[in-house]
């Protein structure tokens, strides 16, 4: 797998140059570059992600075998790359910008899909937030979630932090690569409207909505809003 590990490495490398338009970069003498403009110039890239993804198991399963396939490794190749392209990242994700691109996206794929919410994934594979939402992953007695200069950081995120902390609820705040999520048992995301809301599945993993550690957090969270609210009791016989 270290071939296939290198591989995806050098194609990734090659899309941040293509990304950042490099000088260093000629479409021309680049075939991979090439087939990628040609799949774009026939709108032809959404069925090369959904083919990838289909044969992914069969490809990697060649190209690791006795006689490995030049052509297949051409497929896996340009399936990756249009897989990479087809990953939104903010440009700013402290700034609270609208990216039509990446919202129009989200909600086209909510929408026909009936998801609640799409993760957003960077060019590096791994999570960074939900289109509207912060993300965490929950472990035993633990939360982890995206660094902050990755995310932008929402109200109910902040308070998540500061409750964990008075619930001596270790809090790690780094990369989360999408091949650790079926590790942790429960999920959750954030936001101001839904406060916190457990996530049932991802793709093919499947989490716990009824985690200890999330109920803790879910309990203290709605007690801390209603003591807000009620601050701003009115009675309208005084």
């Amino acid at each position: 797998m270290d071939f296939l590990a290198k591989s995806d490495e050098a194609v990734r490398n090659l899309f941040r140059l293509y990304r950042s338009n490099s000088p260093r970069v000629n479409i021309n003498n680049v075939a991979l570059l090439e087939a990628f403009v040609l799949i774009q110039r026939f709108h032809a890239r959404l069925f090369v992600v959904a083919f990838y993804k289909i044969a992914l198991r069969v490809l990697r399963k060649n190209l690791v075998g006795g006689h490995p396939s030049i052509f297949i490794f051409s497929l896996y190749k340009i399936g990756y790359f249009c897989q990479l392209y087809g990953h939104a990242e903010r440009n700013n994700p402290n700034a609270k910008v609208l990216n039509r691109a990446v919202r129009s996206r989200a909600d086209e794929m909510m929408n026909s899909n009936y998801f609640y919410e799409v993760l957003l994934v960077n060019t590096e594979e791994e999570v960074t937030e939900g289109s509207r939402s912060n993300f965490f992953l929950v472990g035993e007695a633990s939360l982890l979630t995206s660094s902050l200069n990755a995310v932008l950081p929402g109200i109910t995120r902040q308070m998540v932090l500061r409750l964990a902390s008075e619930l001596n609820i270790e809090v790690v705040e780094a990369a989360i690569p999408v091949s650790i999520l079926s590790n942790y048992p429960a999920a959750f995301l954030t936001g101001t409207s839904p406060g916190l809301i457990a996530i049932s599945t991802i793709d093919t993993s499947s989490f716990s909505t009824i985690h200890p550690t999330f109920l803790r957090l879910r309990d203290a969270y709605n007690k801390l809003v209603m003591e807000n609210l009620s601050l701003f009791s009115y009675d309208g016989n005084k």
